[in-house]
């Protein structure tokens, strides 16, 4: 079977980055228990992931966001590569500016997402694809693993 498959091109989803993000930090998800998550949709976060979850809201490195049911995670939810992005610039605290108008789509990075990208940018952190930051895009495992490679 695919038990243990890596699945490089498969999206990446938000709880899985938690994931990433708390192994990352040298967490571990059984310590932060305790931890009260705010999201509305917190029922639906994996048990796999629950704890990895609550260390990445605990360090802020994922905060979840507003709709119309109120703050939620979305846990099940492809990771974007400019929301991927903005968890590693704030992981590892990356303060460098690059100037985004040499990629083709730079108009389409979320205002809240332009400063974690020039920040990716100007530490190597991102090299874009063919000349495009493709911020909405989901970010693949294969793209996830060539990001962590590189800090």
């Amino acid at each position: 079977g695919e038990g243990f498959a890596f699945r490089a091109n498969d999206n990446t989803t938000r709880q899985e980055m938690a994931v990433v993000a708390s192994r990352l930090l040298g967490m571990n998800g059984t310590a932060f228990a305790e931890v009260k998550l705010p999201f509305a949709d917190t029922a639906k976060i994996a048990d796999w992931a629950l704890g990895n979850v609550k260390v990445a809201y605990y360090f802020g490195i994922m905060n979840g966001s507003n709709d119309a049911t109120g703050l939620n995670f979305r846990p099940t939810s492809d990771i974007s590569r400019e929301e991927a992005i903005a968890m590693f610039v704030r992981l590892y605290n990356m303060k460098d500016s690059a100037d985004l108008t040499v990629f083709k789509d730079y108009a389409s990075v979320s205002s809240w997402a332009k400063e974690s990208m020039e920040a990716a940018v100007a530490s190597g952190l991102i090299e874009g694809d063919n000349g495009m930051l493709n911020p909405k895009k989901p970010i693949t495992r294969a793209e996830l693993a060539a990001m962590i490679s590189r800090v």
